[in-house]
């Protein structure tokens, strides 16, 4: 439904329609504005909704701020200062946060031993071919 559609949009009162009874009439007000504040509020979160839509859409990734309003803070900036660290110690590297890539090493606790396999005679000398395959080092 559009907001033309007639079926939507109620007839014109014309005031012989009104109550006369003031009680009445005070009522239908208060009624009135109560549905104009619920429909202010519906648009106010329709239109924070859309913002945060198009700023997400839109918007540059990281918020960005005015450094003149760090001085509405300055007290509170000066108070919490702490002090440089001592210039002999450097600050420590970070760890690395992401998963290591590539092969690993083994662990300690595995066996290892070193196994030389002895090739046959027939192996070393193809009869289809006449290369001589020898031990890589």
């Amino acid at each position: 439904m559009s907001l033309t559609d007639p079926a939507t949009v109620p007839p014109p009162l014309a005031a012989e329609h009104l109550p006369v009874d003031v009680s009445t009439l005070q009522r239908m007000v208060l009624e009135l504005v109560a549905s104009v504040q619920q429909h202010q509020r519906d648009n106010d979160s329709l239109r924070h909704r859309l913002d945060l839509l198009l700023r997400r859409l839109y918007g540059p990734r990281g918020e960005r701020f005015d450094p003149d309003q760090l001085l509405l803070f300055a007290e509170l900036i000066a108070a919490t200062d702490t002090p440089a660290p001592p210039e002999g110690k450097e600050p420590k590297k970070s760890q690395r946060r992401g998963q290591p890539h590539g092969r690993r090493r083994l662990p300690q606790h595995l066996r290892r031993a070193a196994a030389r396999h002895v090739a046959t005679s027939a192996w070393t000398r193809a009869s289809s071919s006449s290369i001589v395959r020898r031990r890589c080092s």
